[in-house]
């Protein structure tokens, strides 16, 4: 089953964006640590609000990229 992060980016966002974690991942992944992620063609490091297992509806997810 997938596990997505909510992840809060330093831009002017109305919520967090949403991130699918990779299973390399999954065991690091958890809410307060930085996690590097793309949002545009942009690469970003935000902070993991939230995980959970729904997978969000009209958009495709993208991957986190790393923990840090």
């Amino acid at each position: 089953m997938a596990s997505f992060a909510e992840i809060a980016v330093p831009l002017p966002l109305p919520a967090p964006l949403t991130y699918e974690i990779p299973p390399e991942l999954a065991l690091l992944a958890q809410p307060g640590v930085r996690a590097k992620v793309r949002v545009g063609k942009r690469r970003l490091t935000g902070l993991v609000i939230a995980i959970h297992d729904r997978r969000p509806e009209g958009f495709e997810v993208r991957p986190i990229e790393e923990i840090v």
